[in-house]
């Protein structure tokens, strides 16, 4: 008799891509008052998140408020508190944090985002 053998699914062999991000990466100038950080992905995504970073250049938020995504799952907000002409650094996803991911669970590749409020 012939021997059996599984087939894995075909894959694409890419995990989701940042489509959108609002502000832009490396944007300058940005507006010290816009109180959100978005980013859209080309797949709908797993429901965790991984804003990662700290210190001076990442972005403080309101109180209480967390991240959240859209109902799309494509799209994740990052409540922020802006200072006027700062720059700022986060990472979507880190080398050791990697919650955003496709709703299959491929890891989008981390990523450092940058941008600087102009005077406001």
């Amino acid at each position: 008799t012939a021997p059996i053998s599984a087939v894995a699914p075909p894959t694409t062999g890419y995990g989701p891509a940042l489509l959108l991000s609002t502000p832009a990466n490396g944007a300058t100038n940005v507006d010290p008052r816009t109180t959100e950080i978005r980013v859209t992905f080309s797949v709908p995504m797993a429901p965790g998140f991984s804003w990662a970073g700290g210190g001076d250049n990442f972005p403080s938020g309101p109180q209480g408020a967390m991240p959240y995504w859209l109902p799309d799952r494509q799209t994740c907000v990052l409540p922020v508190l802006l200072k006027p002409n700062w720059s700022y650094r986060l990472g979507l996803n880190s080398p050791s944090h990697q919650n955003f991911k496709s709703a299959d669970g491929v890891a989008f590749t981390p990523t450092v985002f940058t941008f600087s409020t102009g005077p406001g």
